[in-house]
């Protein structure tokens, strides 16, 4: 067992501290649900644990309640991002198997949509992206962006260090107690993975099983790292292509057709319309709704069309392609996504040339991404206090969990899954054949079920799709 660190004691014990239920209900931006199906509710806790009777954020939830009375220990989601506004989403869950005999309970995290958010950036950043701007524009306009919102939420009296999968996982821990089930599953999905295993290691006692969708783990740069997986993933996909006759004979030359499109933008830019917006493509914004593409379940042709309405100039094709993209702007606090990122995850010895040369010595980026570059110089000065060594090791544990990664998956590629396998003793890895990031099929939610029902026997797992 990892031996907790002071700071790891002190969130533990004061995790009940300044902790309160609010009398009224938050559920006025629910519609559309029976009544009695959901419960809702707010917790107020300590912003700084470390000054427990300091100030104070709101923390927004919701219990989808079961279906039918049982006895099973309720499942609490840990959305992704960071960032992921959970409660928006929260539609997503009314008709899921899980919840015919668990509880399952739904919150924004700290800083995130119904939770005390912090002043967001992403609908400036979005405008940036949407204009037709040169790289060395994009990458000044950004930065300056970056530093307005920084000026903003240093006067509304908000502490950026505050935000973090440390005082995150204490803010499940204060919910779970204030709750008052006896355990819980904790189902976290991408950056919620991250936060699972923060929660497990500081307060495993609360926890009787674990599933993890698409294993976010620390790695040493955020923004460098995303470019290393995008491009591995996308070379993936291409010599899926090359091996696929179907897909070889309608796209013969992708690869050519990829960089030709990417250069032939920046003479001549595509106006498109993303999120009821005029957007003008040139080429790194080209690259950055590419990735998009790699995101969703359907990557082994959405990836294809998309490089083939570049090519073509096909708006129609390029409108419809970017509803994840969408999601991400509507759905998502990008302050606290770099927040988050640049206090856990941000190399401070990288200099602006070693972050440019990345462009020159990996494959599939032909060319910058100003959005990238721009945040993370703009990281260095958001936020001066970075994670310990000690805070970012994970704790030897034999809880039941249970891991899922897809084979091209942009983000969290399928190497990650080892990572988490080397400090869980009861881990059950499953790497699937599939694209996109997050598993959503039937199959995967019934192994989940049976998962839970039996997380210290053998489970039904037949249905996997599996890499051979």
């Amino acid at each position: 067992m990892k031996q907790l660190s002071i700071f790891g004691l002190l969130v533990l014990i004061l995790s009940g501290c300044n902790i309160q239920k609010t009398e009224k209900s938050n559920c006025e931006f629910l519609t559309n649900i029976p009544d009695g199906q959901i419960q809702c509710g707010t917790l107020e806790v300590p912003e700084n644990y470390k000054n427990p009777q300091g100030k104070s954020i709101t923390i927004a939830y919701a219990i989808l309640k079961a279906e039918h009375a049982t006895s099973k220990y309720p499942v609490i989601h840990l959305a992704g991002g960071p960032g992921g506004e959970a409660l928006y989403d929260l539609n997503r869950w009314i008709d899921n198997p899980i919840r015919e005999e668990r509880d399952f309970i739904v919150f924004d995290q700290r800083g995130v949509g119904y939770s005390s958010p912090l002043p967001d950036i992403r609908q400036g950043i979005f405008g940036i992206l949407a204009a037709n701007l040169s790289i060395e524009e994009e990458y000044s306009q950004v930065y300056d962006t970056m530093q307005r919102y920084q000026q903003i939420a240093i006067e509304k009296g908000i502490a950026f260090d505050n935000y973090t999968t440390i005082n995150n996982a204490a803010d499940v821990n204060s919910l779970m107690q204030h709750l008052g089930y006896e355990k819980y599953v904790l189902y976290g999905e991408s950056y919620g993975t991250r936060l699972a295993r923060f929660v497990m290691d500081q307060f495993p006692e609360r926890i009787n099983s674990v599933i993890l969708d698409s294993p976010a783990t620390l790695e040493k740069d955020f923004l460098s790292m995303r470019l290393v997986n995008f491009s591995e993933a996308l070379e993936k996909l291409f010599v899926f292509c090359e091996n696929d006759e179907s897909c070889n004979i309608q796209y013969p030359n992708i690869r050519e057709d990829y960089i030709e499109s990417i250069e032939a933008l920046a003479k001549n830019p595509i106006e498109a319309t993303i999120a009821g917006q005029s957007f003008f493509i040139n080429p790194q914004d080209a690259i950055y709704l590419l990735r998009y593409q790699l995101y969703g379940s359907d990557a082994k042709t959405s990836t294809f069309s998309f490089i083939n309405a570049l090519k073509v100039r096909d708006t129609a094709v390029i409108n419809a392609s970017n509803e994840f993209l969408v999601n991400v702007i509507e759905k998502g606090n990008l302050s606290m996504f770099i927040t988050t990122e640049r206090y856990e995850e941000y190399d401070e010895t990288l200099t602006e040339l070693q972050f440019d040369s990345l462009y020159k010595n990996l494959p599939h980026l032909p060319s910058k991404l100003a959005l990238f570059s721009s945040t993370h110089k703009g990281a260095k000065e958001w936020l001066s206090k970075t994670i310990t060594p000690e805070e970012k090791t994970y704790g030897v544990l034999s809880i039941p969990t249970l891991i899922f990664v897809n084979q091209f998956d942009p983000v969290t590629p399928p190497q990650n899954i080892y990572v988490f396998e080397k400090s869980l003793k009861n881990a059950h890895l499953f790497v699937l054949d599939l694209t996109g990031h997050g598993v959503s099929s039937g199959c995967e939610t019934r192994v989940m079920i049976n998962f839970m029902n039996t997380p210290d026997g053998p489970f039904d797992s037949e249905c996997l799709t599996l890499l051979k």
